[in-house]
């Protein structure tokens, strides 16, 4: 098991070059992940080459994190710091989560991966912004947040923002200014985590006792979007030599009813990993965003 795991971290270290699947791991589910990975818009419109970062930021260790300067589809460019995470790490999570919410199900990863898909495109913005449909959402530690910067809060804008003067200042803000209340729409709209949707209640329902507050919108406290913002990056920092990402258990485990409807025929499971109207049914749904 100790070799295992640093196997892994082995893996997670050196980003997304090709790993060994663990022993026992499915090669498939390695290769359906990676596919997945290969599409990450940040990384595939890429204009910079998303060069590792050298320097521990926001309390993530050198060398896990990329900075990407890219174009989105609508021709507005955003920049974002994101995880660089291997696929047999995730597959790993969707194995072992799988085997616990749905022991014996053959279909259980596919689904999962799709819903990985769809909610995220597998992109973990652990801080900067992430354009989706032309419109700027900044993240932190892939929870989509809403601070004040120069008087304003930039999220739903569908300009260009200015990467040096807007986008990049946003980024570098300190986890208690990301958290800091303000008068306009909340700091923190609904604290769904990446790659899934997993809500803060989810955490704190699932595993009682790790002080993961119920809620973190304008009613909150700042402190509780502070707790909730370390303890995603310390889930995730502590899943990445895991087979097990407590937060995708936390997901499934908040919708027992969506995923116990989950069809056993696997070309049910493939069309919702290939149509985004089929995955949007099928996947637990819950605020956005």
């Amino acid at each position: 098991m100790k070799l295992q795991r640093k196997l892994v971290g082995i893996c997670v270290l050196i980003s997304l070059s090709p790993c060994t699947a663990a022993s026992g791991q499915s090669a498939e589910h390695v290769k359906a992940v990676a596919a997945q990975l290969k599409k990450s818009y940040v990384r595939v419109e890429a204009i910079n080459g998303c060069p590792v970062v050298s320097e521990e930021l926001w309390g993530w260790p050198k060398n896990l994190l990329s900075y990407c300067i890219y174009k989105d589809d609508s021709g507005l460019k955003g920049s974002v710091y994101v995880l660089n995470i291997a696929p047999e790490v995730i597959a790993r999570w969707i194995e072992t989560s799988c085997s616990k919410a749905l022991p014996g199900s053959n279909t259980c990863f596919t689904y999962v991966l799709a819903c990985g898909k769809w909610n995220s495109s597998y992109i973990f913005p652990v801080s900067g912004n992430v354009i989706e449909d032309g419109t700027n959402f900044f993240f932190r530690n892939g929870i989509t947040v809403n601070p004040l910067y120069d008087g304003k809060t930039w999220n739903w804008t569908r300009t260009q923002l200015d990467i040096d003067n807007i986008q990049n200042p946003i980024a570098m803000l300190s986890d208690s200014e990301v958290a800091q209340p303000h008068d306009k729409p909340s700091p923190m709209p609904s604290g769904l985590a990446r790659f899934w949707r997993t809500l803060p209640a989810h955490f704190a329902k699932t595993f009682e006792g790790s002080g993961a507050p119920m809620e973190v919108s304008a009613k909150g406290e700042d402190k509780e979007r502070q707790k909730w913002l370390d303890i995603v990056r310390n889930e995730v920092l502590g899943a990445l030599n895991s087979p097990e990402d407590r937060l995708l258990m936390a997901y499934l485990a908040a919708h027992p009813q969506t995923i116990g409807r989950w069809s056993q025929d696997p070309s049910d499971a493939v069309l919702a990993l290939k149509d985004k109207s089929v995955g949007d049914q099928v996947c637990p749904q819950e605020s956005w965003p």
